[in-house]
Formats: structure tokens, sequence, C-alpha cells
């Protein structure tokens, strides 16, 4: 299996099991370096002060959406080289349509297991 234990990774959810679980299944793929965020403000925080390879992200969340977050990152000058995985249960094709826009990924929270982020990191990083 591929070393992802140089890739900074962002993990954003407002509920503090879901970041927990997030962290979990990155670190049994061989993450070592994962930040934890409970917001869209603290995940643009973070990304103006600190090296990210890569944001997974929740959709629902208070004040501002994960969406908002996709496209703030999308549209940021010196942040749209990241690349956002919103992680949810909704999904919609509204949802997905709007995703695309801002070149996210869409994967499923309910059921996710580390073969799912294994999947998506090997497309994000291939070599």
């Amino acid at each position: 299996m591929k070393s992802f234990s140089d890739k900074f990774v962002l993990v954003v959810d407002d509920d503090e099991v879901q970041r927990i679980i997030m962290v979990g299944l990155l670190m049994k793929l061989g993450v070592r370096h994962v930040t934890v965020v409970a917001s869209v403000n603290e995940a643009l925080a973070h990304l103006r002060e600190h090296l990210v390879h890569v944001v997974f992200t929740d959709y629902e969340m208070p004040e501002r959406d994960g969406l908002q977050l996709a496209g703030e990152i999308a549209l940021g000058r010196t942040l749209r080289h990241i690349p956002v995985v919103m992680v949810t249960t909704v999904d919609t094709k509204d949802l997905h349509t709007r995703l695309r826009q801002y070149r996210g990924r869409h994967i499923q929270k309910l059921g996710l297991t580390s073969d799912h982020l294994l999947h998506v990191l090997q497309e994000l990083f291939p070599d």
C-alpha cells in the first residue's frame, strides 16, 4: 500500500465523534499529520497558516457549510490547488453539481471505511 505519511490532512466537522472516526480511519491508512477543526472559519484560518494537502469536510455545519468552504478554497488564489472531499450523508444531485463546480469530491458518510478513504487518497495522490 502506498504511504500517505507525508500528507497533511485537515478534517472539518462540527461533530466531535465524526472527527474522531475520521482521524482513526486516516491514521489506519498511515496518515500521520491530521488536524481537526469544528467550523469553516477555523478551517480557513488553519489553511492560511499551515500546509494542507487535502481537506475532508462535512456538509451541514452551523454558520457556514462545507460547500461554502469548498467555494472559498476553489476561489482562493493560494488555496485553489487543495482538493476538497465532502464527507456527508447528504446525497443530492444539486450538491454533486455544486461541488463539481469547485472541483470537489463526495463520499458517503454512512458506512464509511478506510477502504473508501484509501481509494480517494490514491486518486488524489497517485505518485
